[in-house]
């Protein structure tokens, strides 16, 4: 199985930037800052997205990616 921060960047790859080709790299769901601190953290909902991913990290993803969260937490909570 591929470690975690790979699965995201697949995830990303194959399935966010096909959908949102437009998003600015900043502004990215599975941007690096994001990746390294979904590995760091691993919240496996979104309570615990809130509680541990950091505010500046999390509000500035647009409603375009952001509706890819569900799967990103799934992804987390399968690789543990």
């Amino acid at each position: 199985m591929a470690d975690l921060r790979e699965r995201l960047l697949q995830f990303d790859r194959e399935v966010i930037r096909p959908a949102a080709p437009d998003t600015p790299e900043d502004r990215r769901l599975l941007r690096p800052a994001m990746i390294d601190a979904l590995v760091a953290h691993r919240p496996f909902d979104n309570s615990e997205f809130l509680e541990l991913i950091p505010l500046y990290l999390r509000q500035s993803i647009p409603p375009t990616e952001g509706k890819w969260l569900a799967d990103v937490l799934r992804i987390i909570e399968s690789s543990e």
